[in-house]
């Protein structure tokens, strides 16, 4: 099965200046309800998420090409973040 999180609220984000991220007990609950219910893949963030997921995988370069464009609000939104 994989797993598709959303930015995740944890102690490794502390320093992301990212909104609206999903909890890690919300992450778990459906990690663990797509396994009780044998899927493939779970996706979190919503229906945008799910076409962004779509689009990925079958029109790459699309994706590629949103990316570029998001690239400066990323890069402010971790400018300060540190994982590790």
């Amino acid at each position: 099965m994989t797993v598709y999180p959303t930015a995740t609220d944890t102690d490794m984000m502390t320093t992301s200046n990212v909104k609206n991220m999903d909890s890690a007990e919300l992450v778990a609950q459906k990690s663990i309800e797509g396994l009780l219910l044998k899927k493939i893949e779970v996706i979190l963030g919503g229906e945008q998420r799910l076409k962004d997921v779509e689009t990925n995988l079958n029109r790459p370069l699309e994706i590629d090409k949103k990316v570029k464009e998001s690239y400066k609000s990323y890069k402010t939104q971790t400018n300060n973040h540190r994982a590790m």
